[in-house]
């Protein structure tokens, strides 16, 4: 009697298993069908498994966890910056050699594609022998030309296959504000303009009134127009329109800059390698 009410126990354990089973191998062959987080497939068809949580503008394409992000000025530059898994949070990777991996060219509507070369650019707040940012020069301007990318980049051991249609790189787009500078700590401040070294001299700091460029225009707003026209002076350092009420003199001659922070990065400049340094109306939107 026991046996016969227990059999529709016994079954329904069995069906239990058996179902537990189908899942489990469905689970398995669902899992080698997308890589593994943090895998970092190489490949531009084989990314279609990168899980998105936002949706991207055109010129941002995902890599595995990483993102890059592609904008194109009037001139012919190409800037290229490296996101990690937030869209927005630089991932500086290390500075290599033109032979290391990374393949650029541009392709433009009606005319092919042309080779580029990728040279690192590092912003201020990436760490020695990192970048986060490069540059392409097309070496010519693209006022009203369409031009797309095609681009090949090693990044944590793995290389990704990228492409950006003509559409989506639109000449004089406004650059991220990761061009611009971090600016220093108050006692590096100090330092930075107090004391004088390479083309930066004692008359230089006295000119600039013997203080730092945040305590002269620390309560100034900064607006970075990355629309210069032909004629405007140009920020040396993130080559955005600059500002005349943001002025120092270096070298006994005045340059403008967009914001402080840029002063600061150009009187290391100055300091550390003076032979960079060019004539203030070097400066200037062609």
């Amino acid at each position: 009697m026991r046996s016969s009410q227990n059999a529709p126990l016994a079954l329904l354990a069995i069906g239990i298993i058996a179902v537990g089973g189908l899942l489990m191998q469905w689970a398995s062959s669902e899992a080698k069908k997308s890589p593994a987080p943090g895998s970092g497939v190489p490949g531009g068809q084989q990314i279609i498994n990168h899980i998105e949580t936002v949706q991207h503008s055109a010129n941002v394409q995902a890599a595995g966890d990483y993102h890059i992000e592609a904008q194109i000025d009037r001139q012919g530059r190409i800037v290229l910056y490296i996101y990690g898994a937030k869209e927005k949070q630089l991932f500086p990777i290390p500075v290599m050699a033109p032979d290391m991996g990374m393949e650029a060219s541009a392709v433009t509507k009606g005319d092919g594609s042309e080779s580029l070369t990728v040279t690192a650019r590092p912003v201020a707040t990436d760490p020695p022998g990192m970048t986060s940012r490069f540059v392409a020069e097309l070496g010519r301007t693209v006022e009203t030309m369409q031009v797309g990318l095609s681009l090949t980049i090693p990044i944590a051991g793995h290389s990704y296959r990228l492409q950006w249609r003509p559409e989506h790189l639109v000449p004089g787009a406004q650059l991220a504000d990761a061009a611009m500078p971090a600016a220093v700590g108050d006692a590096e401040a100090q330092k930075l303009f107090l004391t004088p070294g390479g083309l930066y001299t004692d008359a230089d700091i006295k000119a600039n009134g013997s203080q730092t460029a945040t305590q002269k225009y620390g309560s100034q707003m900064s607006q970075h127009n990355a629309h210069p026209k032909p004629g405007e002076a140009l920020c040396p350092i993130s080559e955005t329109a600059a500002n005349p009420k943001f002025a120092w003199v270096i070298g006994g001659k005045k340059y403008l800059f967009c914001c402080p922070p840029c002063i600061e990065e150009f009187v290391k400049w100055a300091k550390e390698k003076p032979e960079s340094i060019k004539k203030p109306e070097s400066y200037v939107k062609l």
